[in-house]
């Protein structure tokens, strides 16, 4: 097992990307706190890891119901799983803060204008009244910046401010499992762990 396992997961992460043939290759299911103290899950995109930090992050509206869960109680697990590499499972555990704005623009900025149009208009997880009503905003929106209705459905970015409700969560990976599917059963599972604010890993087998 390596003293680390930082190395594997950017390994995994940069094989999906380039050979899964999936959509989504980076999609991982986000579990949140929810106020009620039951559990919360979504999908989510994984848009930034760093060796460096040993941090996985992704962007939403910071008043959705996942942003709200998350301020409320900053900690979260993400899994992924590629069966295209004959099964393989990523667990990851943490603590979570806010993304630095200036990494967050950065971020915004390669997004498509439509995307970024919806990250200005919509009210993330509240009661949509009319089916158009985003549609109506994205135009009103796309006319403030200058842009015309082709805007919506742009795929190339568009010289627009990422808005202040809008941006990303990062985790700070204290706890991974790496599990990858076996003959009748007989799985691998390789659990990392480390305590806040340590710098070191301790590493286990565990049972399938």
């Amino acid at each position: 097992m390596d003293a680390t396992p930082l190395d594997r997961i950017a390994a995994w992460l940069d094989e999906a990307q380039a050979r899964s043939g999936r959509r989504n290759p980076l999609a991982m299911a986000l579990a949140t706190t929810a106020e009620d103290g039951l559990p919360s899950v979504r999908m989510v995109l994984a848009k930034g890891f760093s060796r460096d930090t040993g941090h996985i992050s992704f962007y939403t509206h910071y008043a959705s119901r996942k942003g709200e869960e998350l301020k409320a109680t900053p900690h979260a697990a993400v899994v992924m799983y590629w069966e295209e590499f004959g099964g393989r499972q990523l667990r990851i555990e943490g603590p979570v803060t806010r993304v630095p704005d200036d990494v967050a623009d950065e971020y915004f900025a390669t997004r498509a204008a439509a995307s970024q149009l919806n990250a200005w208009v919509s009210e993330q997880s509240q009661a949509l009244a009319e089916d158009d009503l985003l549609q109506q905003r994205a135009a009103l929106k796309a006319t403030e910046y200058g842009l015309d209705a082709d805007a919506l459905a742009a795929t190339q970015p568009a010289d627009i401010p990422r808005p202040p409700h809008w941006g990303g969560f990062q985790i700070r990976i204290e706890r991974v499992e790496f599990w990858t599917e076996g003959a009748g059963r007989f799985h691998e599972r390789v659990l990392y762990t480390r305590s806040s604010g340590a710098q070191g890993w301790q590493s286990t087998r565990l049972q399938p």
